[in-house]
């Protein structure tokens, strides 16, 4: 199913208070490539490996999940607030130099060549194809996916830092 280039729209994002006129196709597309590829499937697979690297290590699980995933909201907000230079710059002088030779050594070709598969499944229609089967099966595989997620060991430390510090209830 590939969507239909539609007249142009403009969007508000509340968030940012500017608008961009775009299509609902590039809106769509863009989206749904972007929550697969960065925001949420990039984003969990990222901290979860983090965390599983550290633990693995030898590190404690606690402060595996502190350092994978809630430094990463600070960095997060960090480069929302300033980009990326500005927030090399609130950063240490280490993580800059740990962070820009090694960063591109871990999030590869390899994993961008992956980005641009995801990008022709989406453009084509065959994630589209794949979601609607999804649907109408139950959603057995989101179902299982999200359970065994729910069982990792960065949920339950996550929770229980989360419910100490007061974050969750």
């Amino acid at each position: 199913m590939v969507l239909p280039t539609s007249p142009s729209l403009s969007l508000l994002p509340s968030h940012i208070g500017t608008s961009l006129e775009t299509t609902f196709k590039e809106e769509t597309e863009s989206d749904l490539v972007e929550e697969q590829t960065v925001l949420i499937g990039g984003l969990i697979e990222l901290i979860r490996n983090g965390f599983e690297v550290l633990v693995e290590a030898g590190y404690q699980p606690e402060l595996a999940y502190f350092e994978a995933c809630n430094e990463a909201k600070l960095i997060m907000d960090l480069i929302y607030e300033r980009g990326f230079t500005g927030m090399l710059k609130a950063v240490s002088r280490t993580a800059n130099y740990g962070g820009l030779t090694v960063g591109p050594k871990v999030i590869d070709e390899h994993v961008k060549e992956n980005m641009r598969k995801a990008v022709r499944d989406v453009q084509s229609g065959k994630f589209a194809k794949e979601w609607i089967r999804e649907r109408e099966t139950g959603e057995r595989k989101l179902k299982a996916l999200t359970k065994k997620l729910e069982e990792h060991q960065i949920e339950k430390v996550g929770r229980f830092i989360r419910k100490t510090a007061g974050i969750e209830k």
